[in-house]
């Protein structure tokens, strides 16, 4: 799988790291779509003609390694399913491409505007909730202390990053899917699904969102932490994402170990 993919990104005009730093939107409206793997190499043609892909060192997709801290009572996840628009979630994530780790807050509003902040630790830390001005980060950013939080969930992923030729939208393309659910002790990877996500400041046109009804992608929420944690976690409450439940069964109608227990 990861050979054809291989080939088929070979061809991108590529964007630098470092050029991607004028199209960081921190504070942006965010879109997402999922589809199937084939679904989503058909779209590649199309992306090729108007999207830059991010090249570090040469590579063209990237390792993600996620861990996302929730109060012992689910309140993040909670407020999420319950459909409440202003929320938060609280993050670790390593960028492992770029060698950099981020204790990151994303902040949603109730026009629907992402803001994200972050502070940089040390990926080493034994404990990234104190390291370094953590504490100080978290009672400023994300209105919780250090001690309020723990590890719930861990979440692995490959991604490919590109950029529209005007360099106003990002977009982010994200598979294999895994979480460990540090609660339940339970493990889980999700085959064959890919989630697209359009990063803007604003709702405007794209070159993307003109295309996808042609391949027959939907927008649709979907939320890896929160998806991920009602996969894995039996005891919580989860009716809020029977969408998405129902898209995953349709996937799994055609591989049949779409969702794999590892």
């Amino acid at each position: 799988m990861e050979n054809t993919l291989d080939r088929l990104l070979e061809d991108f005009f590529p964007i630098s790291l470092q050029e991607m730093d004028s199209v960081r939107l921190m504070n942006r409206i965010d879109t997402k779509f999922v589809t199937s793997y084939d679904n989503f190499l058909r779209l590649i043609p199309f992306l090729k003609q108007n999207y830059f892909l991010q090249d570090i060192e040469g590579r063209r997709y990237g390792f993600y390694h996620t861990i996302y801290y929730d109060t012992g009572a689910y309140d993040m996840y909670l407020n999420h399913h319950n459909g409440r628009k202003t929320r938060k979630k609280v993050r670790m994530r390593e960028y492992t491409e770029s060698r950099e780790c981020f204790l990151e807050v994303k902040l949603k509003n109730n026009k629907g505007r992402t803001a994200k902040k972050r502070i940089r630790v040390e990926a080493e830390a034994e404990n990234y909730l104190y390291a370094g001005n953590a504490v100080e980060f978290l009672e400023n950013t994300a209105l919780y202390s250090s001690d309020d939080l723990v590890p719930h969930l861990e979440n692995n992923f490959d991604r490919i990053t590109m950029v529209n030729k005007d360099k106003t939208e990002r977009l982010t393309i994200d598979m294999n899917l895994s979480f460990n659910n540090f609660i339940s002790g339970s493990k889980v990877k999700i085959n064959n699904l890919v989630v697209i996500e359009l990063k803007q400041d604003g709702n405007q046109p794209s070159p993307l969102k003109s295309i996808l009804p042609d391949y027959s992608i939907q927008k649709q929420s979907f939320s890896k932490y929160c998806i991920g944690a009602a996969l894995t976690n039996p005891d919580i409450k989860k009716n809020r994402f029977k969408k998405n439940f129902i898209f995953l069964e349709k996937l799994s109608k055609y591989q049949n170990k779409f969702l794999q227990k590892i």
